[in-house]
């Protein structure tokens, strides 16, 4: 496994619920009372497997052993009972050997239940074969051959080696049938039988009791071991897991950054002893703040992890991979130059490329998961770099790679020279960037930002009959803020979101002082409408500033394509019902799509002003009147922007358009300026009467 890649964090944690469940299993099994100690199931199926060895050499020794003694037993057959010499040589002596053999083979092969079963058939053909031998023979001195049985059953260790269960079945059996065979024989005196049977029963007692304590001993023995095994290896696992989660990543089980940098280090002082070629990547997912406004946190951390699951399978033995801050990882590859460091980096965009994930708010032409990459590395032979002066190239170079487009690998192990600086400035705007997006979350929560309102009036002039709200920044350090960075930089922390809101709702309970005729104008991203719930929070905000709904244009930005289903339909719905107008802005120089027009529940279309800058007014005229009457088609009014010459109002007019908005006609003014306005107009709507009689 490559190194930095976690195992399969579900199978070790099934492995340690395991783990732990048989622990209580064996501490239920050793507190249970009883005068035998029970085992469960799952503790029996591991005693039988830990003791399979030990027990088939076990039950061979007490096959030989039973052998060699059923083998000497001859004599005492002899001796006693003459007339069955011949059977009794064939059964110890040829026969006995032979079976004996079979059952040596025999228990190498059966399981567990199926050897002690061959064993207590044995111990059967022990005790049948001279049963059948006494009732055949008619010597005198067969009465004594009882006696001189047990003797067999002592030295034999016949009840030893069965399990106690077992045992107690053959001993049972054994002093059954032969007591019953005595008694049937009819040549033995009462007494002398029950002599025999009292022998009989005495040493198959003591040989049961001698079986039932060593087993007992024996399985108490195993469950303390397997017990202290257990816990040791419960304390073992809980010290991975302790290491585990101070080295691993919790989301995406690869290292974290405090393994990575630890590993890291060790890697590159073993390379200045051998002066081997290593190659380090940084990689960052494309767009992926806008991913999580648009999908949710949940499907964001899912995206990571199958992202990093498409790295690791890319890693080879020896290398590194870690993550290496919130949407960052980072990859190690020693032995490797900057040829093949180059060519792995660009297999790993590859492999997250393959993995086709839907991501359509990222803005750009592709429509799924990609990720950017910077290369440094450290060539053969050369004195090496620290690990934060490689780390800084290979970050300069993913800096880089984003810049260029992003989706693509940039090589940062030469940059010098007119490179360098041009790489250098790459950073350098890179880092503006993120310090201007910590300035708005600054501002944002201080309040900071501010509201201008630009009016918009009917073509044919006369009173505005709304104003569209526009948020300024002017930052303590640098100034006025251009709107085009506010929102990207809003974008790119992903707070598209917050800002839409703040704005929303300070434009109406600004908007709720004005005249009811007048309506009120907000831009809203396609990502805030992407967003789930965004309808409803829309209601809450009108509710709490009092604004009617109906006086509430949003106006959808062209910025990057729309989805018209899932959380899209559900937000239009919903505020169709609530009664607020839904305006598509920027037409003409957005992700223009016909079926925005079909299937948005649209009030206006707003015309971008990049159709004033056609060139000769003939051209610019029909491109006017066709928009126009595309939207008139669809029942919308329509808005032309960009109105900052008499002539352009002219143009309106004349190609049809509804209503107009530039600065030739108002520019964005304070909310003060508005009800100043808004007032006088009133005041002098009041007066016109008397004076037009």
């Amino acid at each position: 496994m490559p190194a930095g890649a976690a195992g399969d964090p579900t199978a070790a944690g099934r492995e340690a619920r395991a783990g732990a469940a048989l622990l209580r299993t064996v501490e239920a099994d050793l507190a249970r009372e009883g005068w035998r100690l029970h085992f469960a199931p799952v503790v029996e199926a591991r005693y039988e497997s830990d003791h399979r060895e030990e027990r088939v050499a076990q039950l061979r020794r007490a096959v030989v052993v039973g052998m060699l003694c059923y083998a000497l037993y001859v004599l005492a057959d002899l001796r006693l009972m003459p007339d069955m010499a011949e059977f009794a040589l064939v059964t110890h002596i040829a026969v006995a050997p032979a079976l004996s053999c079979v059952a040596l083979w025999l228990l190498g092969v059966l399981r567990a239940r199926w050897r002690e079963a061959l064993l207590f058939l044995c111990m059967v053909l022990v005790v049948a074969v001279p049963a059948t031998e006494f009732w055949l023979s008619d010597s005198g001195l067969a009465v004594f051959y009882p006696i001189s049985f047990t003797l067999l059953l002592i030295f034999g260790g016949t009840t030893l080696n069965l399990r106690f269960g077992w045992a107690v079945s053959f001993v049972a059996a054994a002093v059954a049938g032969l007591a019953a065979l005595m008694l049937a024989k009819g040549t033995m005196p009462a007494a002398v039988v029950a002599v025999d049977v009292l022998v009989l029963v005495l040493v198959s007692l003591f040989t049961l009791l001698g079986n039932w304590r060593g087993e007992q001993a024996h399985r108490r023995a195993y469950l303390l071991s397997l017990l202290e095994q257990l816990r040791a290896q419960a304390l073992a696992a809980e010290k991975v897991a302790l290491t585990s989660l101070s080295t691993t990543d919790a989301l995406t089980g690869v290292a974290n950054r405090r393994q990575f940098d630890a590993q890291f280090a060790a890697l590159l002082a073993g390379r200045e002893a051998s002066r081997a070629p290593l190659s380090v990547i940084l990689l960052d997912v494309d767009h992926f703040k806008r991913f999580n406004d648009h999908y949710g946190h949940l499907a964001g951390d899912e995206c990571l992890r199958v992202v990093a699951g498409a790295l690791r399978d890319e890693m080879e033995a020896g290398d590194l991979l870690a993550r290496y801050g919130g949407e960052e990882f980072a990859a190690v590859l020693p032995g490797r130059g900057a040829r093949q460091g180059l060519a792995i980096a660009q297999r790993l965009r590859r492999a997250v490329e393959r993995l086709a994930i839907p991501h359509a708010a990222r803005g750009d032409a592709l429509p799924v998961v990609t990720v950017s990459l910077g290369v440094a590395s450290q060539r053969r032979g050369l004195r090496g770099l620290s690990p934060s002066q490689l780390l800084g190239r290979a970050d300069r170079a993913l800096y880089v790679a984003k810049e260029g487009g992003r989706n693509r690998v940039a090589d940062g192990s030469n940059l010098s020279g007119a490179r360098a600086q041009a790489d250098e400035g790459a950073m350098a705007a890179l880092r503006d960037a993120v310090a201007l997006t910590a300035a708005l979350r600054r501002a944002l929560a201080e309040d900071a930002l501010e509201l201008r309102f630009q009016p918009v009036l009917p073509v044919g002039g006369g009173l505005p009959v709304g104003f569209e709200a526009l948020v300024r920044w002017n930052d303590p350090e640098r100034g006025s803020v251009s709107p085009a960075a506010l929102v990207r930089a809003a974008e790119e922390a992903g707070m598209m979101a917050e800002l839409g809101r703040w704005v929303l709702r300070r434009a109406c309970q600004e908007a709720r002082h004005w005249p009811a005729a007048v309506r009120l104008g907000v831009n809203i991203s396609p990502l805030e409408l992407m967003a789930d719930g965004f309808g409803a929070a829309v209601a809450a905000i009108l509710r709490d500033t009092g604004l009617p709904p109906e006086r509430l244009l949003l106006e959808i930005t062209e910025g990057m394509p729309l989805r018209l289903d899932g959380a899209v339909a559900e937000n239009c719905r919903a505020l169709q019902q609530l009664g607020v107008g839904l305006v598509l802005d920027d037409f003409g120089a957005g992700y223009c799509d016909l079926s925005y027009l079909r299937d948005l529940p649209l009030y206006a279309m707003k015309i971008d002003r990049l159709c004033l800058d056609l060139g000769e007014d003939e051209r610019v005229l029909s491109t006017l009147r066709a928009l126009v009457a595309l939207a008139h088609g669809f029942g919308l009014r329509v808005v032309l922007e960009g109105i900052e010459t008499a002539h352009h109002l002219a143009l309106a007019r004349e190609a049809g358009c509804d209503q107009v908005q530039g600065f030739h006609l108002g520019r964005p003014m304070v909310a003060a300026a508005v009800r100043r306005l808004l007032d006088g107009e009133a005041a002098t709507a009041d007066r016109a009467p008397s004076g037009a009689s």
